[in-house]
């Protein structure tokens, strides 16, 4: 049986290696990018959780349902979700002199 499926060693890759696997007709490959896929992820790069010894079964179970990525996603986002807040007009609460009211 040959090989359909392929995990990038050490995590390391190119630009080119999805149409290198494409050509020897691997059907997916991983990185070692943690996280969960979306409809949207390329099945040649998709992200992995790396499991081992050392990881806790709380620290699987936060992982597989999603919780461990909402925490990188708060922890790496939140400088990019303040400059967000931040950029956004601030509401006026006292009327402008031409209101009528």
């Amino acid at each position: 049986m040959k090989p359909r499926h392929f995990c990038n060693p050490s995590g390391e890759y190119g630009e080119h290696h999805p149409d290198w696997l494409r050509r020897l007709r691997i059907a997916s490959a991983t990185t070692c990018n943690p996280g969960p896929n979306d409809v949207n992820a390329g099945v040649m790069l998709l992200d992995r959780f790396l499991d081992s010894d050392g990881k806790s079964n709380i620290a699987f179970e936060a992982e597989i349902c999603g919780v461990r990525e909402l925490v990188r996603q708060l922890s790496l986002g939140s400088m990019r979700a303040w400059a967000k807040i931040f950029a956004k007009p601030l509401l006026h609460t006292r009327p402008s002199p031409t209101h009528q009211g």
